[in-house]
């Protein structure tokens, strides 16, 4: 008998708490799965649902569960606790029953133990008391490690605000998808989506962006014909950016340093039919992502180099017009699509990133025209990773001025991910 969805997911889950990468272990295993969509819609649900509850389900499992059980154990409940919890199209004895019977498969000797914590928490439901302590309560409230609430608060936000953020990121995350303007637009796009059975919605934010639900995306032949690429509404606005504030010329060169998976490429592919967008990134197996999406998606101005972002190429020397680095960064604005970064970063590792960061910075200037845009952005929302590195670009740097067009997106304003860009204009060499 093969594993159904729930046993699939908790060895999943066992495998992202010990620090597997949860978006490709995910893929790996589903791919491989044999699954229907509707299926692995369920595995992806309880992993990442699971993983972005998980202080929240540990907390209510710690007034059951007096010594901690060993690994497999301990995940099962962690699935189930959040389908009792989380989960309202479940109900509570599936989720129950569900768990018994892959334990008593797995492993017999803790049938009882499983079946007798999780009718516990199922009848306690509902009067989970939280901690007093402000920050303790956000903690637990919203599963986010204290050490990202204390970064945030060292920014000078309040309490309010924080938890806001936390309970923002504690949500699914919405899809959304950028119009390929070569090929379709908005209204086209919508009515042949709704026609395949998708929810569409429009975003204030940007025209070209939509809102889709309901739809298997690499499974509908819209998808298939190019008329999108998914992109969060977020990264979308930062790829406007030189179009609607620049000085472009109508055929610029334009770099994407650290392109994959190459959604700002496609994005400034199709803004600029005449222009060059050589597309880097330091991963090969990344940048097959990006070859397939521009052929999907009939984007034939686009060039894919694999390439360091931050070692010098002299044949870049000054040669383009817009100049796009999407460092390397903590992720913390992605926290609804792979919560699993809350528990696999360490305090430590902004300061390291800004570091990384600040070394693409100072070799891509080198590669922006007089007159030239460099656009900084990073899917995260940390002071050392977006405003932090102001003063290094106008002033370590040099050369550039501030443009002023700036955004910092908070997950509340678009109900989106979280993500940082500025834009510089080359003055002087």
């Amino acid at each position: 008998m093969g594993k159904n969805e729930r046993e699939t997911a908790v060895d999943i889950l066992t495998e992202v708490l010990n620090g597997t990468h949860n978006n490709a272990i995910l893929k790996r295993t589903l791919d491989a799965s044999g699954y229907s969509g509707i299926q692995k819609h369920l595995v992806t649900e309880l992993v990442n649902g699971t993983i972005r509850n998980l202080i929240y389900i540990d907390y209510v499992l710690s007034k059951f569960v007096s010594k901690s059980p060993k690994r497999f154990v301990k995940n099962l409940l962690r699935v189930a606790v959040y389908q009792i919890c989380f989960a309202d199209k479940i109900p509570d004895y599936a989720a129950c029953n569900e768990a018994t019977d892959i334990v008593k498969r797995r492993e017999p000797q803790n049938a009882g133990f499983v079946n007798a914590v999780l009718r516990k928490v199922s009848a306690d439901k509902g009067n989970t008391k939280l901690p007093q302590d402000k920050k303790e309560y956000i903690a637990v409230k919203y599963s986010m490690p204290i050490w990202i609430i204390d970064l945030w608060l060292s920014r000078g936000d309040g309490f309010a605000f924080v938890e806001k953020i936390c309970e923002e990121y504690a949500k699914r995350p919405n899809i959304y998808i950028c119009v390929n303007t070569r090929k379709t637009d908005a209204e086209e796009l919508t009515r042949i989506l709704e026609g395949e059975g998708a929810l569409v919605s429009k975003t204030d934010a940007s025209p070209n962006t939509l809102k889709i639900e309901n739809a298997a995306i690499s499974e509908i032949q819209s998808f298939k014909d190019g008329l999108f690429h998914v992109m969060d509404v977020s990264a979308s606005i930062a790829a406007d950016m030189p179009y609607k504030f620049g000085d472009v010329p109508n055929a610029p060169k334009i770099l994407d340093a650290c392109a994959a998976p190459g959604g700002k490429s496609f994005r400034l592919a199709q803004l600029y039919p005449k222009g060059e967008i050589t597309a880097c990134d330091i991963y090969e197996n990344k940048l097959e992502r990006v070859r397939e999406g521009a052929a999907r998606l009939g984007l034939d101005n686009i060039n894919v180099l694999n390439m360091d972002a931050a070692k010098f190429s002299g044949d870049f020397f000054e040669a383009f017009d817009i100049v796009v680095v999407d460092a390397p960064c903590s992720g913390l604005g992605l926290l609804r699509k792979k919560p699993d970064i809350k528990f696999n970063r360490k305090p430590d590792d902004v300061q390291t990133l800004a570091k990384t960061q600040r070394a693409m910075l100072k070799n891509c200037a080198k590669y922006v025209k007089r007159g030239g845009i460099l656009l900084y952005c990073a899917c995260t929302i940390t002071y050392p990773e977006n405003q932090g590195h102001d003063d290094f670009i106008l002033n370590e740097i040099g050369g550039f001025q501030d443009t002023h067009r700036e955004t910092l997106i908070q997950p509340h304003i678009y109900d989106s991910d979280g993500f940082y860009s500025k834009m510089f204009v080359r003055v002087h060499n």
